[in-house]
């Protein structure tokens, strides 16, 4: 699931801005579109994530792909691993599980 589907545009990222919400689902943008532009436009879904991407989270931990199958992801961050297991049909994230 893409995360800034929503926001892909100018017009629909500042309709978020201005509604109070966006630092509340979007923490780790700046509020300034020419620079949020970069990071909306290379997000992936999670089929694209591969072994060594780089990972943020939504609270802004970084973290690094260790291991991925069919159906699970798992990330290594500073102090913790995390399994994510999906359902491919929709790519979204149905369990999170700190190892």
């Amino acid at each position: 699931m893409d995360i800034y589907k929503n926001i892909k545009t100018e017009g629909n990222y500042k309709k978020l801005l201005n509604s109070g919400m966006f630092w509340e689902m979007h923490p780790e943008l700046t509020g300034e579109w020419k620079k949020d532009k970069e990071v909306i436009n290379k997000s992936k879904t999670i089929q694209d994530v591969k072994v060594g991407d780089p990972i943020i989270s939504k609270t802004g931990r970084k973290g690094k792909v260790i291991s991925r199958t069919k159906r699970t992801i798992t990330i290594k961050f500073e102090f913790s691993t995390c399994k994510l297991s999906y359902n491919k049909n929709n790519a979204e994230f149905i369990e999170s599980d700190i190892l």
